[in-house]
């Protein structure tokens, strides 16, 4: 795991580089520099570069990505998401992706999955459900 340098690097990097926080705080760039090095952040320019770059201050100084920005509705998904088994996980992923699993991905039903299908089923191809998409005239 890396320590609070490292990822108060990261996070400079992620959120532009060195010259554009320099730039955006009005500091020099050897300032940035020697705050990486040294670990010693003003407090009032750590809270600068979260709330003017989204600097993400409580990943640099615990290793955790703060959820802060997400809304209720989000937090629930996201925890429901962290808590479900593999197979709920990998159709929550295929309706996001638009219908379609991920790349090298299987579903896999067991017992009665429908009225022409029974039994245990393997699909890895897609699956339209209630029949073949009508054709146009």
């Amino acid at each position: 795991m890396s320590n609070y340098q490292e990822r108060f690097a990261e996070e400079i990097e992620r959120v532009g580089g060195v010259s554009a926080v320099a730039s955006s705080l009005g500091v020099a760039r050897n300032t940035i520099y020697n705050w990486i090095a040294k670990g010693n952040v003003p407090l009032a320019s750590l809270m600068g570069l979260a709330s003017l770059l989204g600097v993400d201050v409580n990943y640099v100084l615990t290793g955790q990505r703060s959820s802060a920005d997400l809304s209720t509705e989000e937090s629930l998904l996201l925890s429901r998401y962290r808590q479900a088994s593999p197979a709920v996980k990998l159709a929550v992923q295929g309706a996001l992706l638009g219908g379609t699993a991920p790349a090298g991905s299987t579903f896999v039903t067991h017992g009665n999955v429908g009225q022409v299908i029974h039994g245990d089923v393997v699909n890895t191809e897609p699956l339209f459900v209630g029949g073949e998409p009508k054709k146009r005239k």
